[in-house]
């Protein structure tokens, strides 16, 4: 009844198999399977480092037919964070979080970082108290606005600037252009 679960320590990882060995003292496992979170029509893949201490469960005290399971924090690899705030810190340092307590969710990425979203069906982003962007913004297509629109600095169509162009063929005084035909 004892080698049915014991604490162990990934030593090593086998991405391209998704197969582990867990080492306990002086016995190290041969390579076994890791659990997943899912493993069905969702699928999750988050494996397990070295030096990560898991569960390792020994169905009839058979290490061979031994499983990973879960992770436990350590000295080595101390819990994540301290509040409800759940997240997810990656070894590059960026991290995906939630606070509940703050209705506010995040995702910080390291510098040089990128944010891709791809969806053929469309991106839908409402937001009641505003989108604000920082830094600059390339779009890649046709622009369509319903409202208006205002730009503290230069509008340009091509070379032509809405602040400094000159229309030719008018006479300086008090008269007014026409509408743009």
């Amino acid at each position: 009844m004892g080698d049915l679960i014991n604490l162990g320590t990934i030593a090593e990882v086998d991405l391209a198999r998704g197969l582990v060995r867990v080492k306990m003292g002086d016995v190290e496992t041969s390579w076994i399977r890791w659990s997943s979170g899912r493993a069905g029509a969702t699928r999750i893949w988050s494996p397990p480092s070295a030096g990560e201490q898991v569960v390792l469960v020994a169905p009839h005290g058979d290490l061979a037919a031994a499983f990973c399971f879960g992770a436990i924090a350590s000295e080595a690899n101390p819990p994540a964070g301290n509040s409800l705030r759940e997240l997810m810190i990656f070894s590059d340092g960026a991290i995906a979080a939630y606070d509940p307590e703050a209705g506010e969710m995040e995702l910080l990425l390291p510098e040089g970082g990128k944010l891709r979203i791809l969806a053929a069906g469309g991106v839908e982003i409402e937001a009641s108290a505003g989108v604000t962007i920082k830094g600059p913004v390339s779009i890649e297509g046709d622009v369509s606005i319903q409202g208006s629109a205002e730009a503290t600095g230069d509008v340009k169509a091509g070379a032509i600037s809405l602040k400094t162009h000159k229309h030719i063929g008018v006479q300086a005084g008090g008269g007014v252009t026409g509408v743009p035909q």
